[in-house]
């Protein structure tokens, strides 16, 4: 008798097999995405050919600071790494609160971990577009075949494999939108169709995490593209236009609301300071040169190598070669979707080509965030997307007719082309003259690279005889398919991969010792890296871009890598003292100080008499007889030439701060001069362009006799020319004085200094300051002595605090409100999101 009740029991109830059998099946292609992945980038996965270039300049020091506040009990929401200071959690563009790589930096940031997250992305991009391409053959009930699946999963191959992710390993922040792209519209058109609202939660929820991991010109592109994506699947002949416009845009809206709760923990903290915010220098980005020779990489594997010399990870187009014969056939196949999908992905091609196309200048006009969007290319990830859609309804036509007659015609040109392209430049190699050994190189390249496609298209050729000739067994097909296509994706990963991945050949770790000792090193500094949170005795780098040794040693960075920085910052650098922050330590006593009673800010950034020592605060002004005055040790000057004209001196570069950024110019008077000296100071770049400073400056003196020191007005800038004109002594002689970096003065010792935290003591000698070189944000508090003390904005941008003469306490705390509003919202939306699909799945079950 339980026997025959067990059976029903299983069939009927909740728990039955068949109600699970679509999930286990999911999880199943997903693990074979993964598999895929590992085994086309073993080489990352085992550490063998570490990533490069911007990985190691932006995401990858990020992480590694994260995992190393979370092994001291803290997270990230101040790095004082970057210059001056910046929220992280307001870093758009890098992943610092993207769920999985912050799962990653819980476990421990290493380069293999870092590779390991780029191959979970690429499976997570291919099962994405695996569930669009089932989704467009309306194969996701319990009802599905094994064609289904094969179409739906080489799709998903294809869309992995694609030019996009062949060429932007490193930069994992294009990788990480563009694997959640697919969901995005996957969950949109399942919420049109069921008007569930869990699946306008995912498609939210997806591209939250587009926002949140990954780069914002995709993220910004996908939802530009999503309208007349929504709009197509929610019209309805039966009602008016104007009844599907506003249909559309209150589906559109719902799913921007849901995406703005899932991001909110770093989109609320970045809308707060989008006003403060620039990127690099603070001129914005131009869209990259576009060579219209990059467009070959559709066909010829390594195109970079003979076609293209710009930026090599922004311009392959390959989405495999199948494509590429099927297009023909899929303009032609009628699929009530073809328009849709074809208009997307033309408009996704346009916008690939950047500035030099009129679509692009339309999109400026209207939409200006498109003036800062320096990668367009990146659009190929959509076009990949909507050209896959046509090619499932293509593939399906192929498998159920066996009608390649279009495919074949279309093979057979492309080979002979291909191969006569080959044989062309086979001659050209073999009798063309040795002379130009560039043209010999690139077309040695081009000739390797047609025959890699003349095979490739061989394959696809024979396949599609065979079936013309034959019909082909439905199952010996499906193995066919698979196998040219894995063949087409392996021969251009291997061909085109290397060139963007790193900077030695792939496979070069095997047999060379210097590419072993290089992969080496890195692991090496990455293991003996100062793991601490503490940066009080750091000392502070001077050479840009270095973000890599910020993160093995942790400097103190200047410059650093700036995918963003508060506007306030570039304020001060284009004072007359911003060689402070080279000058000056992190944190200092003074009690030289001017407020706004004294003079304008305007007025006092103009005047080139400045002591470094000088601040210009928003408090009260301390009067004092005696001015502090730092004195940094001299490490050693070199003599410069000068001409006199009258009462003009000249110095004839180039002439610079140097690479450590502490030089200055000193001139000597031959008279005993005490007190100031009015001075006109010119500093010509090298297009003749000068910046010119007037004031009284202070006179000193050494052994060497009487001098005025003058500090660069740019201290990464290089002039042509120095011209010093007085009217009373001019300098008869001049050096160039490089001097220590100080890294904390005689009166303000630094306890702690955190991510979040910095503590430190002061023994004043006088009534002044405490000068905090860090940007002043809304989120610091400070505490003089355990009392909650204002914050005065010091040089427009820094924090400081007024302390009275005596020893003092100092604390300053990062608590960021926007920060904790946004995390609370995120949070929140994660626990409604699991609810509502708990629900979802218990009713569909009670049914």
């Amino acid at each position: 008798m339980l026997k025959n009740i067990k059976p029903k029991k299983i069939i009927n109830g909740p728990f039955a097999w068949q109600n699970y059998h679509p999930i286990l099946m999911n999880i199943g292609v997903f693990l074979l995405f993964v598999v895929f992945a590992s085994i086309s980038n073993y080489s990352l996965l085992l550490g063998e050919n570490i990533m490069k270039w911007d990985i190691w300049d932006a995401e990858y020091p990020s992480q590694v600071l994260m995992t190393d506040a979370l092994a001291n009990g803290t997270i990230i929401k101040w790095n004082p790494l970057m210059q001056f200071g910046t929220p992280t959690y307001a870093m758009v563009g890098t992943p610092v609160w993207y769920p999985i790589t912050l799962l990653l930096a819980l476990v421990g940031y290493t380069p293999s971990v870092l590779a390991f997250s780029y191959v979970i992305h690429v499976a997570i991009g291919g099962f994405g577009m695996f569930l669009l391409g089932q989704q467009e053959q309306q194969q996701l009930s319990n009802q599905w075949n094994v064609t289904s699946l094969l179409i739906s999963f080489l799709v998903g191959l294809i869309y992995c494999n694609s030019g996009l992710f062949l060429s932007n390993a490193q930069h994992i922040m294009i990788i990480i939108s563009a694997s959640w792209i697919p969901y995005i519209f996957f969950f949109m058109r399942k919420y049109l169709e069921s008007h569930c609202i869990v699946y306008a939660m995912l498609a939210g929820g997806s591209a939250g995490m587009a926002f949140l991991g990954g780069y914002p010109e995709l993220f910004y592109d996908a939802f530009l593209f999503l309208a007349p994506y929504t709009l197509y699947f929610q019209f309805d002949r039966q009602k008016k236009v104007i009844n599907n416009l506003f249909g559309a845009l209150g589906h559109y809206i719902i799913v921007c609301v849901f995406t703005i709760l899932c991001s909110a923990i770093s989109l609320l903290p970045f809308l707060n300071i989008m006003g403060l915010l620039t990127r690099t220098s603070g001129y914005g980005q131009m869209p990259n040169n576009f060579d219209m020779g990059a467009l070959l990489s559709v066909l010829f594997p390594g195109t970079a190598a003979f076609a293209y010399t710009g930026e090599i990870s922004m311009v392959n187009f390959y989405v495999s070669i199948l494509s590429i014969l099927l297009i023909p056939s899929t303009i032609k196949l009628k699929n009530k979707n073809k328009n849709l999908y074809l208009g997307i992905a033309l408009v996704a091609f346009i916008l690939c080509l950047g500035s030099s196309t009129f679509f692009h200048g339309i999109l400026y006009r209207f939409l200006p965030m498109y003036s800062s969007f320096r990668f367009p290319s990146i659009n190929r990830c959509i076009l990949a997307v909507f050209l896959l859609l046509n090619i499932v309804n293509v593939l399906q036509d192929i498998f159920d007719r066996q009608d390649v007659r279009l495919p074949l015609k279309i093979s057979k040109l492309v080979f002979l082309l291909v191969m006569t392209l080959a044989i062309v430049a086979s001659l050209i190699v073999y009798f063309g003259n040795d002379s130009s050994d560039l043209n010999r190189s690139n077309v040695l390249s081009f000739m390797n690279s047609a025959y890699l496609t003349v095979i490739i298209v061989g394959g696809y050729l024979i396949l599609f005889y065979n079936i013309q000739v034959h019909e082909m067994k439905v199952n010996l097909l499906r193995i066919a398919m698979l196998g040219i296509v894995i063949l087409d994706l392996a021969i251009f990963h291997y061909a085109a991969f290397p060139l963007t991945i790193a900077t030695y050949n792939q496979i070069a770790y095997h047999y060379d010792s210097g590419t072993q000792a290089q992969v080496k090193n890195e692991f090496l500094k990455n293991s003996n890296r100062n793991k601490t949170i503490d940066f009080a005795d750091s000392t502070r780098a001077s050479n840009k871009l270095n973000s890599q040794s910020i993160a093995f040693n942790k400097y103190l960075d200047a410059d650093g890598y700036v995918s963003i920085l508060l506007q306030s910052t570039q304020d001060y650098k284009s004072s007359y003292l911003r060689s402070i922050m080279e000058q000056n330590p992190e944190a200092y006593f003074t009690n030289d100080i001017v407020t706004e009673s004294v003079i304008e800010y305007s007025d006092w950034i103009s005047k080139g008499d400045i002591p470094p020592e000088q601040i210009y605060t928003d408090g009260e002004q301390t009067i004092t007889e005696n001015k502090i005055r730092f004195r940094q040790k001299e490490l050693y000057s070199v003599p410069l030439m000068i001409t006199t004209n009258d009462k003009n001196v000249c110095i004839e570069g180039p002439i610079s701060a140097g690479e450590l950024k502490t030089g200055r110019l000193r001139f000597f008077f031959d008279s005993s001069i005490t007190g100031s000296q009015n001075l006109t100071v010119s500093f010509y770049d090298g297009d003749e362009h000068y910046i010119r400073y007037e004031g009284d400056y202070l006179i000193e003196a050494n052994e060497n006799g009487y001098y005025v020191d003058i500090y660069f007005p740019n201290i990464d800038a290089t002039y042509s020319k120095v011209e010093v004109t007085s009217f009373d002594v001019v300098p008869t002689s001049a050096e160039l004085l490089y001097v220590e970096r100080m890294q904390r003065d005689e009166y303000v010792n630094i306890d702690s200094f955190g991510f979040n935290d910095i503590t430190m003591r002061v023994d004043a000698p006088t009534d002044g300051y405490v000068t905090l070189l860090q940007a002043k944000y809304n989120g610091w508090k400070a505490y003089v002595d355990g009392v909650e003390t204002v914050i005065s904005t010091v040089d427009n941008c820094f924090m400081g605090v007024k302390v009275s003469e005596g020893k003092h306490s100092i604390i300053f705390k990062f608590r960021p409100t926007d920060f904790y509003i946004g995390a609370t919202i995120s949070f929140l939306f994660v626990v409604l999101l699991c609810g509502t699909i708990i629900y979802v799945i218990l009713a569909k079950n009670k049914k």
